[in-house]
């Protein structure tokens, strides 16, 4: 009899567990190294890596000037017209739900102080959430403008996702985007991981500044067109950015020189120095980076050719002349880095 009302009780203990594959809230979102977790695992997916064997994130110049790249873009394919696709091209709610979910389930454990660690670091880990989903919704806003804005984890009902899914007016959603990151700034702290490979206080203040640049130039040069704003902001979001850039300086963000290079070497180039490093959490200029290493498996196939790269006849890019003045004197010399 002992025997089996021993086996019934453990039975019973194996029948009222959770299923092994599925994290419910009630069990996640307790500490702080679950509140890390989360966040950092959504790293991969929107920050740009090297992957390849091409030049990496040296690619993205292709939306500067600094390269001349192949292509156009089918914004603006017709007058008057901004198409956007209805699948396809970034249109997902994926990442956002994501994000939505985090916040559901978080801020009233943290309210309710049922999360444990130190209150400092969970507030921090509560703003870079913040901050993803600023950045998600930033993407979204170069990619389609007017986008819908959503902030909870829908339901699958069919009149509650037609509701929701109404696009917003992208002055509207550039202004979400700056009040998500005023909120990752109030909470992140300058710089938890110690050597800035986590977000940081600094990230979200630069990406701040980004967005109002991005938004008061649109707003400034589409004044009068169909895609304009009712009413012209610009001129205050362009002074967003004067006070961002100040405030970040203010704060230790500087050029990286050999006066503050703390590793700078009497022979060697700051300035070199700073793109031939493998360590850049010194780096005064530096507010966010990705420690590769072979040790932690944490790799990537760079090409080292990086001239070769940029010239690909397959990737149709080059680079402009004024970036090549940049580093060159009138007679074709090399500028003197003293």
């Amino acid at each position: 009899m002992a025997g089996a009302t021993w086996s019934l009780t453990s039975c019973n203990d194996f029948l009222d567990m959770a299923p092994l594959d599925q994290v419910t809230p009630q069990e996640y979102f307790n500490t702080t190294d679950h509140l890390a977790a989360y966040s950092i695992s959504q790293y991969n997916n929107i920050f740009s890596t090297h992957g390849g064997y091409g030049v990496g994130t040296v690619n993205n110049d292709q939306n500067t000037d600094n390269m001349v790249a192949g292509g156009y873009s089918s914004t603006y394919f017709e007058k008057g017209q901004w198409r956007v696709p209805n699948t396809g091209g970034g249109w997902d709610f994926t990442q956002i739900r994501y994000c939505n979910y985090f916040f559901e389930n978080v801020l009233p454990k943290f309210e309710a102080g049922k999360i444990e660690g130190n209150c400092e670091q969970i507030l921090h880990y509560v703003g870079e959430m913040y901050f993803i989903r600023a950045w998600i919704y930033y993407s979204k806003l170069k990619s389609f403008g007017d986008f819908p804005i959503i902030t909870e984890v829908l339901p699958d009902n069919q009149s509650v996702l037609t509701e929701k899914s109404v696009r917003q007016p992208r002055n509207l959603v550039a202004r979400f985007i700056i009040n998500q990151l005023d909120s990752a700034a109030k909470y992140m702290v300058d710089d938890i991981s110690g050597n800035k490979t986590r977000l940081t206080k600094n990230c979200a203040l630069l990406i701040k500044s980004r967005v109002a640049l991005y938004e008061a130039t649109f707003e400034k040069y589409h004044k009068g067109t169909d895609f304009a704003a009712a009413e012209d902001k610009s001129t205050d979001l362009l002074g967003q950015v004067l006070t961002l850039g100040d405030e970040l300086f203010t704060m230790g963000l500087s050029l990286n020189t050999k006066d503050n290079d703390k590793k700078f070497v009497s022979k060697e180039d700051a300035y070199a120095h700073l793109f031939n490093s493998k360590d850049l959490s010194d780096m005064t200029e530096v507010v966010f980076w990705k420690k590769y290493s072979i040790a932690d498996g944490v790799t990537h196939n760079l090409s080292s050719n990086l001239g070769a790269g940029y010239v690909d006849n397959s990737g149709a890019a080059g680079l402009a002349q004024s970036l090549i003045d940049n580093y060159l004197n009138a007679d074709g010399s090399f500028i003197d880095p003293n």
